[in-house]
């Protein structure tokens, strides 16, 4: 996700935002409207999994 920056997506139905945060070091997932979703930075390495290296 670093080098990939944002990536929208669809999930459970509705599409939301994940992005790369620098200061945090982490992904941070979003509504489409901002609202963080909160989550697990496991999430970051289970990615690939899911979606492959696009």
């Amino acid at each position: 996700m670093r080098e990939i920056g944002e990536k929208t997506l669809q999930f459970n139905g509705c599409q939301i935002k994940t992005r790369w945060d620098d200061k945090l070091d982490t992904v941070i997932v979003e509504e489409m409207d901002g609202t963080p979703i909160p989550s697990s930075t496991a999430f970051s390495f289970v990615y690939p999994a899911f979606f492959g290296e696009s």
